[in-house]
């Protein structure tokens, strides 16, 4: 669902904290000039006595999308102890578009990859509350992000993808990412983007997989049995090994209905 964002590689002064709930996307604009890049950031905010960039996604100009801090770590984009925005790094995915947007329009091929990393969030995370900065912490505190940020066309684009899954749910194969090997519990632990998916999709259907690291580990393999055993009691055939922790063809593609 991911594999298009970049990763710079960039290096954090200590070690960043997964998040334990994930309830929205904050959207920010960095107001630099045109040429502010994501290695800049990261650098003036390690300069700020930071962990390293804040942001968890950054947009470019040129319609590239970059990881920042990554897709489950707490960021650092709001006042975390102000009355507005208290503990919201801890629970929400900070995607930030480079330039100014209180005084300039955002450039169409930007204004798309914004829209679609925003409605992947959504999906990934079963989202439906996306805010932009000045929206929690204030008008009077901050601009961001910008009277010129296409705030509610991307916030209608990314509350779609909900709608979307419920159309789609009875649809089996629908919109459903390929599956290309059964994810269990196994020495050395399994890792990778698919695991990350399918923890996405168990902590969306509340069957508590722990972190979204893309690791499966025990909490991966008991959430999966949860979910398995939830779904045979609804009636969904999942063969003759059940609730057995296995993320296989059945289990995979009943996680992706809504």
């Amino acid at each position: 669902m991911f594999e298009y964002i970049k990763d710079y590689k960039l290096q954090f002064s200590g070690a960043l904290t997964p998040r334990r709930t994930t309830k929205r996307i904050l959207l920010h604009h960095t107001s630099g000039g045109d040429a502010e890049t994501v290695a800049g950031i990261h650098a003036y905010h390690l300069s700020k006595g930071h962990k390293g960039i804040d942001y968890n996604i950054c947009v470019e100009r040129d319609g590239s999308v970059a990881w920042g801090r990554g897709l489950t770590y707490c960021g650092g984009s709001v006042n975390n102890s102000a009355a507005g925005t208290r503990c919201m790094n801890d629970d929400s995915v900070a995607i930030a578009a480079l330039g100014d947007f209180e005084h300039n329009s955002m450039p169409d091929i930007q204004k798309e990859a914004l829209k679609r990393v925003a409605r992947d969030v959504a999906r990934y995370y079963g989202l439906v509350e996306v805010k932009g900065h000045n929206e929690v912490a204030g008008r009077g505190y901050t601009d961001c992000p910008g009277r010129y940020f296409p705030l509610d066309e991307v916030r209608s684009y990314a509350a779609g993808s909900r709608e979307e899954e419920k159309t789609q749910a009875a649809e089996p194969g629908v919109n459903v990412p390929e599956l290309k090997r059964n994810l269990r519990l196994a020495s050395p632990l399994m890792r990778g983007g698919d695991v990350q998916a399918a923890q996405g999709r168990l902590a969306y259907h509340k069957a508590q997989p722990g972190s979204i690291d893309g690791i499966y580990g025990e909490k991966t393999r008991a959430a999966a049995i949860r979910f398995q055993k939830a779904r045979i009691a609804e009636g969904y055939d999942l063969g003759t090994d059940g609730a057995d922790g296995v993320v296989g063809p059945k289990t995979w593609a009943i996680l992706w209905q809504g």
